[in-house]
């Protein structure tokens, strides 16, 4: 009997061998399949990092920039005269645009100079009166500014109500080399 209670418990230690073993490689096969996965995760996480950083050196290039900031230095930043006439008549054309009367234009005046980035510009104002609706003044107001000059700036807007009209009052800086 006791040669039978060893033989079993031979057999126990084998067969708990075996399950300890098989119990073993099926943890390391989960591992295995779960470092495959993240492996897959990492490599798709390369490809789109390369893509970012070649785009990213396409548009930040930096002899690309040096050459595109040495060109916008190259241009005078304002022009050389008073634009006054081209000014007046794309302020003239917005108005029917915005439905808006102008009623007075003052001729531009030298006012001196203005320090912009540590240089000397001249500085001319032309004042501007109009009559219509607040919406459409202020319209107005936006179109010169977004408009094509861009040495310019409105200031000094003033606006006032008499009956269901407004008026506007509004200066136009032009500046200049």
């Amino acid at each position: 009997m006791i040669e039978l209670l060893r033989q079993n418990s031979r057999l126990a230690a084998l067969i708990a061998v075996v399950l300890i073993l098989l119990v073993a490689v099926i943890m390391m096969l989960l591992q295995w399949q779960s470092a495959e996965g993240d492996l897959d995760d990492v490599e798709k996480d390369r490809a789109l990092a390369e893509i970012n950083r070649i785009s990213t050196l396409a548009a930040y290039d930096l002899a690309t920039l040096q050459a595109e900031e040495t060109q916008l230095s190259a241009k005078p930043r304002f022009p050389e005269e008073v634009p006054i006439v081209d000014l007046m008549i794309y302020v003239a054309n917005g108005a029917p645009q915005y439905s808006v009367t102008i009623t007075a234009v003052m001729p531009a005046s030298a006012v001196g100079s203005e320090s912009i980035g540590g240089k000397n510009y001249h500085a001319y104002k032309t004042e501007v009166t109009v009559k219509g609706t607040l919406t459409n003044i202020i319209s107005l107001i936006k179109y010169i500014e977004r408009g094509r000059f861009n040495s310019i700036r409105i200031e000094d807007v003033s606006l006032s109500a008499s009956g269901g009209s407004w008026q506007g009052k509004f200066t136009i800086v032009v500046i200049t080399e």
